[in-house]
């Protein structure tokens, strides 16, 4: 009973406490911070407010939250398809938070703008930035996303080892600051404090996600056919057997070779200090894999 409801825990309750706070985050960024100076957020929020600009110019005034929804109805399906089911319904649940509260029903309190105070635009660009890339990060940590452009790049990262979702972010942010400061706008400085915002974000999201950064273990056991079964039967990985002998006590071992995701070290762990709690183990990391490794969805 215990076990289950553990499980119940970790597998639903607290990926949604991360979806929930992620959003909360998020939100706070760029209603706080970023758009009070007309400062462009990230993906898909950007481009919401891009198209809310674009129909101002003939007197249309939409809301951001639905245009946020609404363009993230074709990507969720994306998520469903290449990334997993788990994924993709947590993605909706944090895209409706953040609707709802972009939307205007539930107004947030804009003291950057009511402070009275003169606004330092790079300040509010840099805290913003920063806000909603650990937002960003945060979620893809614990495979959530804050969904949008996240839900693409999660989805090429898991099918190319090479691709940054840092680098997918800034391309595609670089765009719509360029069309909107430059085109809509025609502000310049709207431009640069939005490449700021770009650049500090990408950084950010990079430094917090590193779910599919990849690690070598060399564990050093003789207890080699339990670690090894349990490792293929509980995460799926396969591992490679090797006959060692210790240059000093001269002892029998076995050097069990794996690569795993940072995300499953912490797992890996577990099981092999249960069978053997003598276990000498040695993490490296790995820059890239050639042949047959495949990546896993975290949910």
């Amino acid at each position: 009973m215990k076990d289950k409801a553990f499980k119940l825990v970790k597998n639903d309750v607290f990926p949604l406490f991360i979806v929930v706070i992620s959003s909360l985050i998020y939100v706070m960024g760029f209603e706080w911070f970023l758009k009070p100076i007309g400062v462009y957020a990230g993906g898909l929020t950007g481009l919401a407010q891009l198209i809310r600009e674009i129909f101002l110019l003939f007197n249309v005034d939409l809301s951001v939250g639905l245009l946020i929804f609404i363009l993230n109805v074709p990507i969720v399906l994306v998520g469903f398809r290449f990334v997993s089911k788990r994924f993709a319904i947590y993605s909706i649940i944090c895209i409706v938070i953040q609707s709802v509260l972009t939307s205007g029903i539930f107004p947030f309190v804009d003291f950057v703008v009511n402070s009275g105070a003169n606004v330092d635009y790079l300040l509010c660009s840099i805290i913003g930035a920063i806000v909603t890339g650990f937002a960003c990060g945060f979620a893809l940590r614990f495979g959530t996303s804050t969904g949008g452009i996240d839900i693409l790049a999660q989805a090429a990262t898991l099918r190319d080892s090479k691709v940054s979702i840092g680098m997918i972010t800034m391309i595609s942010n670089v765009l719509i600051g360029c069309i909107g400061g430059g085109i809509i706008q025609k502000n310049m400085a709207i431009i640069l404090y939005t490449f700021v915002r770009i650049i500090l974000t990408s950084i950010t999201v990079d430094k917090i996600h590193t779910a599919y950064s990849l690690f070598s273990l060399n564990v050093i056991s003789e207890k080699s056919t339990e670690i090894t079964d349990i490792i293929l039967r509980e995460l799926n990985r396969g591992c490679t057997i090797i006959n060692v002998e210790g240059a000093y006590t001269k002892d029998h071992k076995f050097d069990i070779f794996m690569v795993v995701s940072s995300y499953e070290i912490h797992q890996v762990m577990d099981i092999i200090k249960k069978i053997d709690p003598h276990v000498f183990v040695v993490v490296s990391p790995v820059k890239r894999i050639f042949g047959n490794y495949k990546k896993k969805t975290i949910i």
